[in-house]
């Protein structure tokens, strides 16, 4: 995965696609009246940039509308910050990564996917590419292959997992096939493109068919995971019905990303604020001495509306 812009290319009046922080333009203590939850969903990405005395204590502040995570994962390629929990590093190695939104081979994918440089290494670049902006510029034919195809994932949950995204109380305490067989009834009714297929005493498994594209604030998006070698190897990106997508519409996608990527070098960002339902991020291969922490997850409203709305699905269950 190659950078083909070195430059960031922010504000552009024509796309409303991101917002940069700088010290020509703002005060450091006027960070977070501008890096906000309604910021990041308007703009798709807030950058801070220029700042010398950026600390991650001040980054922990500043993305703090970041509440918690539905599903989370334990990624072994991860280290987390030696102060805080609530911070990890991105994923370690030598290696590019293609272009994918945060845990996006899921459903309830975190909202906002936050980057903080601690230091910026001899080379590689952190890249994004702007879905609304991706979207617009496919072409006809892969629009319309989209609009005929839904995507198809697999899923395999672990129920107590869910059970506390979902902050049923007691779970551990309810027999565990009851347990499973009321999320498997529910959760259809946070996302009707799920379909569960086996319950069992630990474990739900199922199919993930969302459409593409989305919807977002800032217009009609592509922010869909449909490369190999993001997740897992073994990952193939398919339609419904289990067909591969064609390695001739991956290539045009990519190189349509491509064209719009921004490419972020850390060398002046301190730090990157996305929004994981509008964008699609990835990287080049990352040199020596590099180090970007990340924190991601569900806001505030998300995390509110879902248990409210599951509470209420309890009560009527």
């Amino acid at each position: 995965m190659k950078s083909k812009n070195s430059n960031l290319r922010f504000l552009r009046p024509e796309h409303k696609f991101g917002l940069v922080i700088e010290p020509k333009t703002h005060a450091l203590d006027s960070i977070g009246t501008w890096l906000t939850e309604q910021n990041v969903a308007q703009y798709g990405m807030v950058v801070v940039r220029g700042f010398d005395n950026y600390t991650v204590e001040m980054f922990r502040d500043h993305v703090a509308f970041i509440k918690t995570v539905f599903l989370d994962s334990t990624d072994p390629a991860r280290t987390l910050h030696p102060q805080y929990s609530d911070v990890q590093t991105v994923t370690e190695g030598e290696s590019p990564l293609n272009w994918h939104a945060e845990n996006g081979i899921q459903p309830l994918r975190p909202d906002v996917l936050s980057l903080y440089r601690e230091t910026a290494g001899t080379s590689g670049c952190t890249l994004v590419c702007d879905g609304v902006e991706l979207w617009a510029n496919l072409p006809t034919k892969i629009k319309n292959y989209f609009a005929e195809h839904r995507l198809e994932y697999d899923l395999t949950f672990d129920v107590l997992d869910l059970a506390k995204a979902f902050a049923i109380p007691n779970a551990e305490a309810l027999d565990a096939e009851m347990l499973g067989a009321m999320i498997a009834h529910n959760i259809k009714v946070f996302d009707t493109d799920i379909t569960i297929t086996n319950v069992s005493a630990r474990t739900l498994s199922g199919k993930w068919n969302p459409s593409c594209p989305t919807t977002t604030e800032g217009g009609t998006a592509f922010c869909s995971n449909v490369f190999r070698g993001v997740y897992l190897d073994s990952f193939v990106p398919k339609i419904e019905g289990g067909e591969p997508i064609p390695k001739e519409i991956l290539a045009e996608i990519e190189s349509v990303a491509q064209a719009a990527a921004v490419s972020v070098d850390w060398k002046e960002e301190n730090c990157i604020v996305i929004n994981n339902h509008r964008c699609l991020h990835g990287r080049t291969k990352p040199g020596a001495g590099r180090k970007v922490y990340v924190k991601f997850g569900h806001t505030g409203t998300t995390v509110a509306n879902f248990q409210r709305n599951m509470q209420a699905l309890l009560g009527a269950s």
